[in-house]
């Protein structure tokens, strides 16, 4: 496959991601901001994982075709829960270690989103 093509596919699916996660988690963040404390570096949530999903796909041939760029709304869905746990979590007393442990479950679901997930076909 033509590798300008193939870029272009992994930043519409990004694109793709990151609008259903900026959707569905933008309310939530916006009605716990003062709550959660949103620190700047969070902000990473919304690369970080696809990238690391993203890596794996590219690193790793087993199978996987391009239909399997859908897995990137797994990764989606876990931005918004993460979301929700933050402001939830808010002034709590572990309100230090949050966002940590939700990055890293975020970023962890999606190692997970491609490992577990089958080939998908086209």
């Amino acid at each position: 496959m033509d590798t300008l093509l193939l870029i272009m596919l992994f930043v519409w699916a990004w694109l793709l991601h990151l609008g259903i996660a900026l959707i569905f988690s933008g309310p939530i963040i916006l009605k716990g901001w003062d709550r959660a404390q949103f620190k700047g570096w969070e902000g990473l949530v919304f690369v970080v994982p696809y990238g690391i999903w993203m890596s794996a796909f590219l690193i790793n041939d087993t199978g996987k075709s391009l239909a399997n760029l859908g897995e990137a709304i797994y990764i989606s869905s876990a931005i918004v829960v993460a979301a929700l746990v933050r402001v939830v979590a808010g002034h709590s007393r572990w309100a230090k270690r949050v966002p940590i442990a939700v990055f890293s479950l975020v970023c962890a679901t999606a190692f997970c989103a491609y490992w577990f997930t089958p080939g998908w076909p086209e």
